[in-house]
C-alpha cells in the first residue's frame, strides 16, 4: 500500500514537470467583433418647431466567466495555474431614440418672395421726375411773368397753366392709386395677421405703411412695432 502511494506521488510529480516543460504560456488576447442591431418604435409625440423629443432609451450590461482545468490539480498552491484556464467577458451597451422636427412652410416662403417682388422700386429717373413735378406744383403757380413782350407772356402763362394742371391731375391720380394699394395691402395684412401668419403680414403692413399717410399710417406703424416686439421675444425665448 505504501509502495502504491509512493508510485502515485512520483507519477503526479512527473506529470507536473512534463506539463511545465511542454506548455507554452499564451498572452491575453481580446477578440472584438462588430455588432449591428436594428429596432423600430411606433407611436405619436408632440414636437415643437426646431425642437427635439426623447422617445425612450435602454441601458444593459452582462458579464460572464468560464473556467476549465483538471479537477484537483487546479487548486495546487504554486502549480495550479498550469492546470487551469479561465476567461472573463463583459458587455455594456446603451440605446436610445429621439425625434427632431423642422417645419418649412413652402407656401409662406412663396408668399414672401412674391410680395417682395410686387413692391415697386422706383428708378433714379422716376425719382428725379417726381421731384421736378413736386417742385413745379409748389412753385409754378406763384410765379408771375415779367417778360417784356405781352404775346410771349400770354404764351408762357398758357403753357404754365396747362402743365401745372396736368401735373396736378397726375399727382391726384397717383395719390388715388397709392390709397387703393394701401387699402388692398392693409386688408391682406389683417387677414394674414388673423390667421397667425405674422411673418407675411408684417411685409404687407410695411407696404401699406409706405403708401399711407396721417392717422392710418400711424396705426399701421404701431401694429408693426407690436409684431417686431413679439418676434424679438420669441427669438430670445428660443434655446
Amino acid at each position: 500500500m505504501a509502495d502504491l502511494q509512493t508510485r502515485s506521488r512520483w507519477l503526479l510529480v512527473c506529470l507536473a514537470v512534463t506539463s511545465f516543460c511542454c506548455v507554452t504560456p499564451v498572452a491575453a488576447q481580446v477578440v472584438m467583433l462588430p455588432t449591428y442591431r436594428i429596432f423600430s418604435s411606433s407611436g405619436s409625440v408632440l414636437v415643437p418647431d426646431r425642437g427635439m423629443a426623447h422617445l425612450g432609451s435602454i441601458s444593459y450590461a452582462r458579464e460572464g466567466s468560464v473556467t476549465r482545468g483538471i479537477p484537483g490539480l487546479a487548486q495546487l498552491p504554486m502549480a495550479g495555474r498550469l492546470f487551469r484556464n479561465q476567461g472573463i467577458g463583459r458587455e455594456v451597451g446603451h440605446a436610445g431614440a429621439a425625434v427632431t422636427a423642422t417645419i418649412i412652410d413652402l407656401r409662406e416662403l412663396d408668399e414672401q418672395v412674391l410680395a417682395s417682388a410686387r413692391v415697386p422700386v422706383p428708378s433714379a429717373e422716376e425719382i428725379q421726375l417726381a421731384r421736378k413735378a413736386d417742385f413745379l406744383v409748389r412753385n409754378l403757380a406763384r410765379h408771375t411773368s415779367h417778360s417784356p413782350s405781352a404775346t410771349l407772356s400770354r404764351e408762357v402763362k398758357t403753357v404754365n397753366r396747362s402743365s401745372v394742371a396736368e401735373i396736378r391731375r397726375q399727382n391726384q391720380l397717383a395719390a388715388v392709386q397709392r390709397h387703393q394699394e394701401a387699402e388692398e395691402y392693409l386688408q391682406r395684412a389683417r387677414q394674414l395677421d388673423a390667421q397667425g401668419k405674422t411673418g407675411v403680414a408684417r411685409i404687407y403692413y410695411q407696404m401699406a405703411a409706405r403708401r399711407s399717410t396721417g392717422a392710418q399710417q400711424q396705426v399701421i406703424l404701431d401694429r408693426l412695432q407690436t409684431i417686431n416686439a413679439q418676434r424679438a421675444a420669441k427669438f430670445v425665448e428660443r434655446p
